[in-house]
């Protein structure tokens, strides 16, 4: 009995620094979780704000596309003939154009578009002609504004056709061929529900060249571009 009275502090000791230990233990296991805890969430979070910035990429990325059409005024045709230069007066004519808008950038968008103008005809020649561009296009400044101007440019490759009375027939026979293709204007965006309400003035220059009797002559045909259309 004596020896246990004796024993009876150690025991106490150890009991003490047994209880201490797993104090310790919870408090750091406790420690643990909230810093599990807050991890998780801080990596929760800064997936949920990246998904959300992919999300407004993708959207700025997504592809637009326009359709315009177009009153072509002030026309003139150009035939650089160094006896004898030709400029005539072209009627009023219409294109129509498409365009595919793939990239918005901070201060640009750029894409791609086909323009098919309606022929036409010279007020001192008969037969019709018309130009058709494929073409490469620019819109800077564009804003986030309900209603945005902005500046655009146009750059690429026509295609010159005519009709067989504007050709000609047999020796006087003409042969036309494409040319390069460009264009500058302003133009205006009005945002709406479903899309967007777009209006432009562009001057407008169709290149190409024109072979007569063997001989070739650079042509020129400019007008100005009055455009209304659609975005969607």
């Amino acid at each position: 009995m004596r020896r246990i009275i004796h024993l009876a502090p150690v025991f106490m000791f150890m009991l003490f620094s047994i209880s201490s230990i797993e104090a310790r233990d919870v408090s750091g296991y406790n420690r643990l979780h909230k810093q599990v805890s807050l991890t998780s969430r801080y990596t929760f979070d800064s997936f949920a704000l990246s998904s959300g910035d992919l999300r407004q990429s993708s959207r700025m990325d997504t592809t637009m596309y326009n359709l315009k059409i177009n009153w072509n005024i002030k026309g003139r045709l150009n035939i650089h003939r160094s006896y004898r230069p030709v400029s005539e007066k072209a009627k009023k004519g219409i294109s129509i154009s498409f365009e595919a808008l793939f990239s918005k950038m901070e201060q640009s968008q750029w894409g791609i578009g086909i323009e098919y103008q309606i022929p036409r005809a010279l007020e001192r020649f008969i037969g019709n002609f018309n130009f058709v561009p494929l073409y490469a296009f620019i819109i800077v400044n564009p804003s986030a504004e309900k209603r945005s101007p902005y500046l655009t440019g146009r750059l690429g490759y026509n295609f010159f056709f005519g009709d067989s009375t504007f050709k000609g027939t047999s020796e006087s026979n003409t042969g036309l061929y494409g040319g390069v293709y460009y264009a500058y204007g302003v133009g205006i965006s009005q945002k709406v529900k479903n899309g967007l309400i777009i209006a432009e003035i562009l001057f407008s220059y169709n290149l190409g060249k024109m072979e007569i009797m063997s001989e070739r002559y650079n042509v020129k045909y400019s007008n100005t571009n009055i455009s209304i259309g659609i975005g969607f």
